[in-house]
């Protein structure tokens, strides 16, 4: 035991060394990733100021009726708490369109109220959009293009059948009336709209809110790549040190024990460094996310912390194991890398897992990203996920061993790259 101590003594002095280099690249780094999670959250987030779909309504407004049917539409319609009704012509439709200033438009063809007014209504409005749109934008504007002709064609319709029938019936001279009190039944109508939308934020991860997600996935990310930072201390090894250390009394599980607490210490102290400064970021009020209204800033940067030490064991163990596996610079640069980025990605720390098809989404969420994203995320929510922290435990282990078997390997002498 004594000479394992030793042994730790001297890799803690070797990798502490060049703790402040690692510090500056550590937190340059959280800095590159924190503002990249902050325009992306800002572009993603459905607050007051979110991006609404910009439709465009050509035709003729002096047409009676049509402006105050557009009207309705951009101002008292529900659809306008998702929607941007714009009118404009079809050559400057479509240039913003190509421009991606606008999502679609819609054109009311020549002759559609006098259709609609004579009853034939044979005229077809035409919606056109970006050629392959996809995905939720793309039902959003179909049903923009519904609520439309649904309010115009029915609104007129209805008015001009009343006008009709009022004249018919020898009723012309109640017509202002009759007019007045039609138009506010649709008006009341399209106010009432409201009760059949309703906007909902839904929650990214075990109830936790965008920015609170980002943040999870901003430190997830900044562990899984700390490895890229620490490659001097791991490349340029040889079998003939590990066979000398051997030779000296340590064997494959006591030398790749003490490089792993000492890497572990370098990592914690690094990630300690992040957190003070998030902290100091939270407390001048630049961040405050709804998660922490009942615990408290300070509180829950300190239980998110201590959660990220079950992260930092199981990154820890992944890494080592990587730099055990290839000892060449650019081959280790590499794998850690590609490796960092495939289970990143795939466990949802750039793009939430709900964006991803299922199959992907089933794959990313049992890689070590992903539980390691699910454990940070329910810690963030005041409920910890006690399956993902065993997973995380599991994962370490094992990579921890498979770490051990090949050290033997190259004390050995064997080739395993």
């Amino acid at each position: 035991m004594p000479a394992f101590f030793r042994l730790l003594k001297c890799h803690l002095k070797r990798f502490f060394s060049a703790s402040a280099g690692i510090l500056v690249f550590s937190i340059a780094f959280f800095a590159v990733l924190a503002f990249i999670a902050a325009v992306f959250t800002k572009n993603m987030s459905f607050s007051g100021t979110r991006e609404k779909l910009k439709i465009g309504i050509v035709g003729d407004i002096s047409i009676p009726y049509f402006d105050a049917g557009i009207s309705t539409l951009k101002y008292l319609d529900s659809s306008n708490q998702f929607v941007e009704i714009i009118t404009v012509d079809e050559d400057e439709a479509a240039s913003l369109m190509n421009k991606g200033k606008l999502s679609a438009y819609i054109i009311i063809p020549d002759g559609f109220i006098e259709a609609v007014e004579n009853g034939s209504n044979d005229r077809q409005v035409t919606y056109v959009t970006a050629a392959g749109a996809q995905g939720i934008e793309s039902i959003f504007k179909e049903h923009i293009a519904d609520i439309v002709s649904t309010l115009l064609v029915n609104a007129q319709a209805g008015i001009f059948a009343m006008e009709n029938l009022a004249v018919e019936n020898g009723q012309r001279h109640s017509l202002y009336d009759y007019n007045y009190e039609m138009n506010m039944k649709y008006i009341k109508w399209a106010l009432d709209r409201k009760n059949f939308i309703r906007l909902q934020e839904v929650p990214l991860s075990n109830g936790v809110g965008i920015y609170g997600y980002y943040l999870c996935a901003v430190i997830c990310s900044f562990i899984v790549f700390f490895s890229i930072g620490c490659l001097f201390l791991f490349t340029g090894k040889n079998n003939d040190r590990y066979k000398f250390f051997s030779s000296k009394g340590h064997s494959a599980f006591s030398q790749v024990m003490a490089e792993y607490f000492a890497y572990l210490l370098l990592l914690l102290f690094c990630l300690s460094v992040v957190f003070i400064l998030i902290l100091i970021f939270v407390l001048s009020g630049k961040l405050s996310l709804s998660e922490w209204r009942f615990t408290g800033n300070a509180s829950g940067i300190i239980n998110l912390f201590f959660t990220t030490i079950p992260v930092c064991l199981m990154f820890t163990a992944m890494q080592i194991m990587l730099f055990e596996a290839v000892n060449q610079t650019v081959a280790a640069i590499l794998l850690q890398f590609i490796t960092g980025f495939f289970i990143s990605f795939t466990g949802g720390c750039f793009y939430p897992l709900d964006f991803f098809p299922d199959f992907i989404r089933s794959a990313g969420s049992i890689l070590p990203a992903g539980q390691a994203l699910l454990l940070l995320d329910s810690s963030l929510a005041g409920k910890l996920n006690n399956t993902s922290l065993f997973i995380c435990l599991a994962y370490a282990i094992v990579f921890f061993i498979a770490t051990v078997l090949l050290r033997c390997l190259h004390i050995k002498g064997e080739d395993v790259e």
